[in-house]
């Protein structure tokens, strides 16, 4: 949130009026247990205070908001300073810290008057700065060994890829990257 007010809507409902959501939701996880970061731009000081390094700067603090960011673990600067870069210098980094890649992907559906052919998906991974990797299908998720791997959801009829817990590991420790399913060409098994 970038503001120079502060909201008329409480802190506790907003929490549940964002808990009604659930298209797509916000689920939660052990890194954003509420399920998403609040961060705040917002005025900590009173603009109506001569002394205040918030004066004519700002219509109101910004207590709700900075009550979200400080429930949320989200980064707080202020609206008040001439310098912006401290402010993106920030955000960034904090946006970059809790993201994480996922370890199951959604099927597309086929374009209209396809099918999908299971044996013609590939998962193709690349770490940030690095080359791009295919990882292999294995049957099942007993199949998975310490190694990297992925398999369908349901063998038969799938509509998610899963990565196995080792590449599940790697994908969200790397922090920065990207995967990509790829379809038309021969399945890599392992």
């Amino acid at each position: 949130m970038v503001t120079d007010d502060d909201s008329d809507m409480s802190a506790s409902t907003f929490m549940s009026t964002l808990a009604t959501l659930t298209e797509p939701g916000f689920p939660e996880t052990d890194v954003q247990p509420y399920g998403f970061v609040y961060h705040a731009i917002a005025a900590e000081a009173d603009p109506w205070n001569f002394a205040s390094p918030c004066f004519i700067r700002a219509a109101a603090i910004g207590e709700v908001h900075i009550a979200l960011q400080e429930l949320t673990g989200g980064v707080f600067q202020s609206i008040c300073v001439d310098d912006w870069s401290s402010v993106f210098d920030a955000l960034s980094a904090a946006v970059v810290a809790g993201t994480q890649l996922p370890c199951v992907y959604e099927i597309p559906p086929p374009p209209e008057g396809m099918t999908l052919d299971p044996n013609t998906v590939n998962l193709r991974y690349t770490p940030a700065g690095g080359d791009e990797t295919t990882i292999p299908r294995v049957d099942s998720a007993d199949d998975c060994l310490a190694t990297d791997g992925w398999y369908y959801d349901d063998p038969e009829n799938p509509t998610q890829v899963v990565a196995c817990p080792a590449t599940c590991e790697t994908f969200e420790s790397a922090g920065e990257g990207s995967v990509n399913l790829a379809f038309g060409c021969e399945t890599i098994i392992q």
